[in-house]
Order: structure tokens, then sequence, then C-alpha cells
């Protein structure tokens, strides 16, 4: 009945465009359906053009998907070589010539609507994991940490946080949360000795845990090296000896190095020791600087041996 509606011929050109821009933020199942099953769409194009009377139809799709683009193209090809497109289709006389349009990148009014739209852009290429480095600078507003972190979850995406006390307690249903001891007790409104009174450490990991509903929790204590747990399983490991130079740059070490062992599937207990060697190297030397695979490989097997 819909197909009814249509405009009768007139005697000019008539064109089909399917709209694949798909610019809304947090929106993907159309790039995905071309990514995964584009002859799907190639055949929908087909019998709409059919329905329609056009000879020309296009496809527009945002420049940025390139990958997509590609894919598009293959496929347009391969239904071009069977005969599904082109001149007298399967002779039935009808003619049809099928074309992706590549759009010209377009201006995103406001800067978390941009920065979701980025990081909707590379959930759709394929993340492991997504670490939240919260530098209290603005950037990381409660609406993007609440999307990304629903975004991660929903695609199955690991999701670390180093956080700042201003947006502690936002960081809900992450996979791991890794305050520093000092950043802790802010959050919290505690104090406590942690080498006097460990339990009330412990209790405030619980407490922490019951506001954020975090995976893991895993906590940096300077000179006391880490403190990580999962569930009921808990692990301390201690600081190693060190010739320290700076400190600048150790919990993004530690963050980021923990995270890469989370998503390749590491117990909680050696994601701490490994990650606690790794911000340990990057004291040793002066200003912000990585370290390299191969030291902390040698570190990992003569201390953890």
């Amino acid at each position: 009945m819909k197909w009814s509606f249509l405009a009768k011929p007139e005697g000019v050109p008539r064109y089909l465009v399917c709209n694949a821009d798909e610019s809304e933020p947090g929106t993907f199942k159309d790039h995905y359906l071309m990514w995964k099953s584009p002859h799907t769409l190639i055949e929908g194009m087909i019998v709409s053009s059919f329905a329609l009377g056009t000879n020309t139809s296009y496809i527009y799709v945002r420049g940025e998907l390139m990958y997509v683009i590609q894919i598009l193209e293959k496929a347009i090809q391969e239904a071009y070589d069977k005969g599904f497109l082109g001149k007298n289709i399967l002779g039935t006389g009808y003619d049809l010539d099928l074309f992706v349009q590549p759009g010209g990148g377009a201006y995103i009014c406001g800067e978390e609507t941009a920065l979701l739209e980025l990081v909707n852009r590379l959930i759709a290429v394929g993340l492991d994991g997504i670490i939240f480095e919260d530098y209290n600078k603005g950037v990381l507003t409660p609406y993007i940490i609440s999307s990304v972190i629903a975004l991660a979850n929903n695609n199955g995406i690991v999701t670390t946080v180093d956080p700042k006390k201003d947006n502690f307690f936002e960081y809900k249903n992450v996979t791991l949360f890794k305050p520093n001891l000092k950043e802790l007790k802010e959050g919290l409104g505690v104090d406590f000795s942690f080498v006097k009174e460990p339990k009330k450490f412990e209790s405030a990991i619980d407490e922490l845990e019951a506001q954020l509903n975090n995976q893991i929790s895993f906590v940096t204590l300077s000179e006391h090296g880490v403190f990580i747990k999962k569930e009921d399983k808990k692990h301390y490991a201690q600081a190693h000896i060190r010739n320290i130079a700076d400190v600048s740059g150790a919990g993004d070490t530690v963050i980021s190095i923990a995270t890469l062992c989370l998503v390749i599937g590491l117990e909680a207990g050696l994601i701490a020791e490994i990650s606690n060697i790794a911000g340990g190297l990057v004291c040793e030397k002066s200003g912000v600087v990585s370290i390299s695979k191969k030291q902390l490989l040698e570190e990992t097997i003569k201390l953890l041996k």
C-alpha cells in the first residue's frame, strides 16, 4: 500500500538516495549492517529502485567511515559481476546503476556531542578497553562519563578509571576503578592510617564498591605498593626498591598496564603485580616517559619468578 503513494513517473529522471549518514550520537546500527551484510542493503536498493522506477541510485555514507565505504563498493562490484546491477538486470530489461557517495563531514555543535561521536566511531572499528584518565579539566563531564560507560558495557568493552575528586562517584558500573590512597580518602570523606588501621582501609573499599558497583577495586598505596580486590578476593602487592627520580606519569602507567592485563584476561593478583612493577619503572626516569615492553617483561620475570 505504501508504494501506491509514490508519485507517478513524469518523464524526468528519478533518483533513490539511501541516507546512511547516521550522524546522531549513540547510533551505529546502519554502519553495522553495511559492515556485516552489505548485500542486504544492496538488494533493498535494487527492489526499491525498481518499484520507484529509477535507473540511478545512491547510498550516502559519512566520509569518516572509509572502511564501510570500501566494503560497500566491493559488494556493489560483486553485484555488477553477477548481473544484479547494470544493464538489463537478469534479462528483465531493467537498468540500474548504484553508487556510494561519501559525505564531506559535518560540523557537530557541542563538545560533548563531538566526543561521543568519536567514541561511537572507535567502537565501530573495534576497541578492547576504554581508559578514563580524569584530570579535572572539564572534558569528562558526568554526561560523557555515563554515556561512554553505557556504550562500553553494551558492547562488552572493558572500562577502567583513574579518577579525581570532582567526578569520583560518576563512574558507576565500570570494570576497574583505580584511585590512589589520598583520592580514596577524599572521595569517601574518611581518614585513617593505612598502616595502623588496615580494617578501616578495607571497609572504605567496601563502601566504594557499594556506591559505584565496580567489578574491581585497585588502589595505589605509594611506598606500600598496591591493593586489588575482585569479588571476595584481595591481594596486596608490595612496593619494590627503586631509585626514584620522578613520580610524574606513574598513575598513567599503572592504569594503562592494568587495562592491558585486564583485556587479555589475567587474574586480579597478577594485574596488580605487573602494574605495580610498571609504575615503579617509570618513576626511575625524569619527566613523563613511557616504559619499554622488553624492560617490563624482564622486570616481571625477575621479580615474580
